[in-house]
């Protein structure tokens, strides 16, 4: 099975499997082909349709040609990165009434992604997640001052190394909600403290994430959010390849290395890391106004032949 959900890969010269209904003449295919194109900065997916068409091995190869050749006309196959800066901004005068602060930064396609920090200061042992303070240090890039910064239980928690993103005492990881779905490709820091182990999350659930917030880390994995990946010893002002896979999601999670979320094990404890940019592609999902027409047209076909 490809990753389609269709039963083996599909080809021009070969119309995917089908079955014929019980009710009519014409046969379903139980797998629909989807285009691909890549037009400029952005991937651009057409949605499988699932088609009906005549009984005709014929038509059903001349169609499905068609389709395909009407989802893939008039694009251009190449697709450059997209970089998000988060070098700019100033730090709030008292920390204590700035928890949950948010920021902002826009690509130069203008595809807008929203920050927020989190770490786990809740509950009893500090196990449940709640929102923090995003921090911005020029070049370096964003830090985090968790809610334990206010109360002094965690120790050292807003000073060198901790006022950046670490898992000392405490786990803290950023929140990137894009405006469109993205695959991420790169990351890059601009500071780092002893050692600079990452992970990396996505989101690969239905519709939109819950709140992460009265959660502990080790549930998100069974609530929608998927490992992209544990980075060892990412070095700064140099972009670390990530997401092999080529996940795409509007959410993503990037903080400290934490265990929790299983992949490679390394040291934890003593990463500090400050996060100055992220690199991607945008992924565009759509239905071309085409291909409906092209669908009406091959039904009235289908039904005229079986009345002849």
């Amino acid at each position: 099975m490809n990753r389609n959900g269709c039963q083996r890969p599909l080809h021009l010269a070969e119309p995917p499997l089908a079955r014929e209904s019980q009710a009519t003449e014409l046969i379903v295919l139980n797998c629909a082909g989807t285009g691909i194109a890549l037009i400029g900065h952005r991937i651009r997916v057409l949605i499988p349709l699932t088609l009906f068409l005549a009984k005709d091995a014929t038509m059903t190869r001349l169609s499905f040609l068609l389709l395909t050749v009407a989802g893939l006309a008039g694009t251009a196959a190449q697709a450059d990165p997209i970089e998000w800066d988060f070098s700019s901004g100033s730090n709030c005068a008292n920390i204590s009434t700035c928890y949950g602060n948010t920021r902002d930064a826009e690509s130069g396609d203008g595809i807008d992604v929203n920050a927020s920090s989190w770490s786990n200061t809740a509950g009893a042992g500090n196990v449940q997640i709640e929102n923090a303070y995003l921090s911005v240090w020029g070049s370096s890039g964003l830090g985090t001052y968790n809610r334990d910064y206010s109360n002094g239980t965690d120790a050292g928690e807003g000073g060198s190394p901790e006022h950046a993103i670490d898992n000392n005492g405490r786990y803290e990881m950023v929140l990137f909600n894009f405006a469109e779905m993205v695959e991420l490709t790169d990351l890059e820091i601009g500071w780092k403290g002893a050692d600079s182990d990452m992970t990396v999350l996505a989101w690969t659930g239905v519709g939109a994430p819950a709140a992460v917030t009265g959660m502990d880390w080790g549930t998100l994995m069974g609530a929608g959010w998927s490992l992209i990946g544990q980075y060892s010893n990412v070095q700064t002002n140099t972009w670390q390849n990530i997401n092999e896979a080529g996940q795409a999601s509007r959410y993503w999670l990037i903080g400290a290395y934490n265990p929790v979320f299983g992949g490679d094990v390394f040291s934890t404890g003593n990463d500090y890391i400050k996060l100055s940019g992220l690199r991607g592609i945008a992924v565009t999902v759509d239905t071309p106004l085409s291909l409906p027409l092209l669908l009406s047209g091959l039904l009235v076909l289908a039904h005229r032949r079986r009345r002849s």
